[in-house]
């Protein structure tokens, strides 16, 4: 669980996965949460510092949460750019 004092946002699947996909997370992780049977969910912190957290769930589901997150974390790099579009002809 996260040290006290840290402000954890919970936020829906969807959610973290649109910041993955935006190029707006600096890492993920799983964390396993205190309920018995354990269950999981995915921590990540955004570039900015802030962390956000999935609800606990089974851990087959949070581990396939994580795995998506992390190809878009990957895959945001190529598409999301601030560069200036070059060499594109006037329309």
């Amino acid at each position: 669980m996260p040290e006290t004092g840290d402000e954890v946002e919970t936020m829906d699947y969807y959610s973290v996965e649109g910041l993955a996909m935006n190029d707006m997370l600096a890492s993920a992780k799983l964390e396993k949460c205190r309920d018995k049977p354990p269950r999981y969910r995915v921590v990540a912190v955004t570039k900015e510092g802030k962390k956000v957290a999935t609800k606990c769930d089974e851990e087959q589901i949070a581990r396939r949460t994580l795995m998506v997150i992390s190809l878009y974390m990957k895959w945001s790099k190529d598409v999301v750019s601030e560069e200036k579009a070059t060499g594109v002809a006037k329309w």
